[in-house]
């Protein structure tokens, strides 16, 4: 238990959720206050107060944190981390469902381009369509080495 409460550690555990240095410090800060403002934040975040700010901003759009006060200066909470949780497990979900469906489509050129790599080489495949003479030319500059060392 001992190593959980080190801050370090904490801050670690929180960047795997996707949160930068700094917003995983105020993050934490704000899960142990429950309610702050920017400054009393910053302080015991150790991070510039002049950020305090665009790092609150960023927590809230990713769901960490929630304004609750818009008068200056502006209380913030944090959002549970069963919450937060929740959220970002359904976005990597997301995100892997994604990977695997980009992955299948990928196969699936990687299958049809094979013959036609067979045929014309890599220079075809990502090059406007070339005229017969220019690939006649292109043919020709990459077997010239080959031919030179069978003249030898």
């Amino acid at each position: 238990m001992k190593a959980i409460l080190n801050g370090k550690v904490v801050v670690g555990m929180l960047r795997d959720f996707g949160l930068s240095e700094y917003e995983a410090r105020v993050y934490f800060v704000l899960l142990t206050l429950g309610e702050a403002k920017v400054t009393a934040l910053t302080k015991r975040a150790y991070v510039p107060q002049s950020k305090g700010y665009e790092i609150l901003d960023r927590l809230i759009e990713k769901g960490f944190a929630e304004q609750i006060s818009g008068a200056k200066p502006k209380t913030y909470r944090a959002e549970t981390l069963r919450r937060v949780a929740s959220k970002v497990i359904t976005r990597e979900e997301k995100f892997i469902k994604r990977l695997n469906n980009n992955f299948e489509s990928l196969q699936r050129v990687a299958e049809a381009i094979s013959p036609m790599y067979e045929k014309y080489g890599a220079f075809r495949l990502f090059s406007p369509i070339l005229s017969r003479r220019q690939m006649w030319i292109r043919a020709s500059l990459q077997s010239a080495p080959l031919v030179q060392e069978l003249e030898q």
